[in-house]
């Protein structure tokens, strides 16, 4: 027997904020409250042997969020008739009276004010990989087994030696994947208006979709929840507590039902790790229980070229030394969601938990040479390269290409002369674009290791020129064929190269005065200087409008399909920022987008 209850937009709006479903959060301390995002009572379902969760705020508050946004940014899609014609579409075609999406959900029992999660176990693909990787090892023992037999038969009759093995190691692979992969398993809860229509709606499906008998189905306990089932590894569900599940694992349906009366502990929803949105989509990664199939898919790759071998098992290694010892069982989070007018896509990983992220990319210190831009800086980008990116880079970038540059001489010199270049780089670049009068304004800073050996060595292969003397510092013409004229000067452990003598000056006084400019705090939101970084890309669409279209008017260099897009997007776009940095012990990673 099902039971229905009725949960009407503005009835759980009201629970949301006061209890987040009580009988969810009965385990989660009272401080979850105020942080916790709309998925949270979903997310609490989640079974021990999750590998990846992930989170859709209700379907009714997505759609309202998302259909404006869409709207301002590519208005001729026509977003709320697009949507409005695939209701009724599916209306049509399930035989339902429903003009919208409120009435969709109605009638086929579904809470479209609740949400949508998934939970996702990789332990039956990983044991299919493994199970692969077996078959193709038997097959080539018995393949070599057949060739040395063969080669022992003829061996009176020839002297040659016996060739090598030439068994198609990764075409015996791709046979046995595609007849022997399994998939992982799933199990996906939504919300339930009416437990009746809805297990009436979930059968009529499967009946017409997937040929399922409804009489087919057997009971199979979970605590106190009885689940309907057509196997271990088939078709299950279960409607309890106003959510319906939806499993191809009988055994992760079960963990889930178990999780109603037990819900998991996160820290995702909590002061430690609140939620940027309430409304926000999240993906839990929880690389500890991920990991094993990346380890087998890895494996898969034994046949490749060595450069291909050597970049997977050094991604994999540096994944394993990450979630080496998750005891605490905490997650990557990643996040997307909209908040004061921004959408903000955001990775968040806690450091105190996983020390070999800092170990892999080194310490953020907070940017010297960004901060000193000025306020009408419309583009920069500064990299923060710590010691462990520079070898990172050096490892997996600079050998990649010596490897595949197949002994090429040349090649190899100029891979030899970055490595060196990589080094002689202090830990700081960054390059800042501004509008001007006549012409925009390009700056480029980069930190020195060696500030004097690497000054000599510019000088003798940069030939420049002394133009004036500025607070102590020389500022030098660079002598070079260019349209735009360059100067270069030397700012204790920093080079400084720009086509504005002016903006020279400046960031040199600010250097000299140890001060920064207007520019970060005049951003919306504003961008601490202090905050220690590893990259920082600011983009403001006026960049198009005030630099870009004139100088391709100009010069007639921009297609009109893209100065059409490009348009467009300025004006329903006012910046972009991608930055990633530490808060505390989290190092955090995002995207930012805002609209005008």
């Amino acid at each position: 027997m099902f039971f229905a209850k009725s949960i009407g937009t503005k009835t759980y709006a009201v629970a949301c904020a006061l209890t987040i479903c009580v009988m969810a959060l009965a385990a989660v301390p009272a401080t979850a409250q105020e942080n916790a995002p709309l998925t949270l009572p979903f997310l609490q379902c989640m079974p021990k042997q999750t590998a990846v969760a992930l989170g859709l705020p209700p379907l009714n508050n997505l759609v309202a969020t998302l259909l404006p946004i869409v709207d301002r940014i590519a208005p001729e899609l026509g977003a709320k008739d697009v949507l409005d014609g695939a209701i009724l579409d599916a209306s049509i075609e399930l035989g339902l009276d429903a003009d919208n999406l409120a009435e969709l959900g109605k009638e086929l029992g579904l809470d479209l004010d609740a949400p949508i999660v998934a939970f996702v176990d990789v332990a039956p693909t990983v044991k299919s990989i493994e199970e692969i990787q077996a078959k193709v090892a038997a097959e080539r023992e018995a393949y070599e087994a057949a060739k040395a037999a063969e080669a022992a038969e003829s061996a009176e009759e020839s002297a040659e030696p016996t060739p090598m093995s030439d068994f198609d190691e990764a075409k015996a692979f791709q046979k046995a994947l595609d007849k022997m992969l399994t998939i992982p398993a799933f199990t996906v809860v939504l919300g339930v208006s009416d437990a009746e229509k809805a297990e009436t709606t979930l059968k009529d499906l499967g009946v017409m979709y997937a040929d399922l008998d409804p009489d087919a189905f057997e009971n199979v306990s979970a605590g106190d929840v009885t689940m309907k089932s057509l196997g271990a590894d088939n078709f299950n569900y279960f409607i309890a507590e106003n959510k319906l599940a939806l499993s191809n694992s009988v055994d992760l349906a079960a963990n889930t039902a178990l999780r109603l009366k037990e819900p998991a502990t996160l820290r995702y929803g909590t002061a430690e790790c609140p939620a940027i949105a309430p409304n926000e989509i999240s993906l839990l990664f929880y690389g500890a229980d991920f990991l094993p199939a990346l380890m087998a898919v890895a494996g898969a790759f034994q046949n490749e070229d060595p450069t291909t071998k050597a970049l997977i098992e050094k991604q994999v290694g540096n994944m394993a030394a990450l979630w080496e010892g998750d005891a605490a069982h905490d997650p990557l989070l990643v996040t997307l969601g909209v908040r004061d007018n921004r959408l903000e896509l955001t990775s968040r990983l806690d450091t105190a938990v996983h020390p070999a992220a800092l170990t892999q990319s080194g310490e953020a210190k907070p940017l010297r040479y960004a901060p000193m831009l000025s306020e009408n800086t419309l583009l920069f980008l500064s990299l923060f390269l710590t010691p462990e990116i520079k070898t990172m880079l050096s490892e997996m970038v600079i050998d990649t290409i010596v490897a595949q540059s197949g002994g090429d001489a040349r090649m190899a010199q100029g891979v030899t002369m970055g490595k060196q270049v990589l080094q002689m780089i202090g830990p700081e670049v960054t390059l800042g674009l501004a509008a001007a009068d006549d012409f925009p304004s390009a700056t480029l800073m980069i930190g020195l290791e060696n500030p004097e050996a690497t000054k000599g060595l510019l000088q003798m292969f940069v030939p420049t020129m002394p133009e004036e003397t500025h607070n102590e510092v020389e500022i030098n013409s660079i002598v070079a064929g260019i349209p735009v004229p360059l100067s270069i000067a030397y700012l204790g452990d920093m080079v400084l190269v720009s086509n504005s003598i002016d903006e020279m000056k400046r960031i040199i006084d600010l250097s000299k005065a140890e001060k920064h400019s207007d520019l970060f705090a005049s951003l919306k939101p504003a961008l601490d200087p202090a905050t220690p970084r590893y990259n920082a890309l600011l983009l403001k669409t006026s960049l198009y409008t005030d630099v870009v279209e004139p100088l391709a008017n100009l010069f007639g260099a921009l297609p009109a399909d893209a100065g059409m897009i490009a348009g467009q997007v300025a004006a329903a776009v006012d910046e972009v920022r991608i930055v990633s940095e530490m808060n505390g012990s989290w190092q955090k990673s995002g995207l930012s987008i805002a609209l005008k």
